[in-house]
């Protein structure tokens, strides 16, 4: 299988897979981490309350991208089978 193949084969594959998923959660840790390193020494409150903030705010955004991840996938599947 020669380069040209295997790329359109990687292109066609859909996003939330299980060869892309670990590279998608180490880019969304390392943003995460990133954005708590640059948001925390501009607020004034302690670390534990800030640790606080941030579990409903990531709980919420793993919600989100779950259900757009599992209306995505339905919808590709609808148009697969047409």
């Amino acid at each position: 299988m020669d380069n040209r193949t295997r790329m359109i084969r990687w292109l066609k594959e859909p996003i939330f897979s299980k060869k892309i998923d670990p590279f998608i959660n180490f880019l969304l840790a390392f943003a995460g981490a990133m954005l708590g390193t640059l948001v925390y020494p501009k607020t004034e409150m302690p670390f534990w309350q800030f640790l606080l903030w941030m579990i409903p705010v990531a709980i919420l955004l793993v919600a989100f991208l779950k259900v757009v991840g599992s209306v995505w996938k339905s919808n590709r599947e609808q148009q697969e089978m047409k």
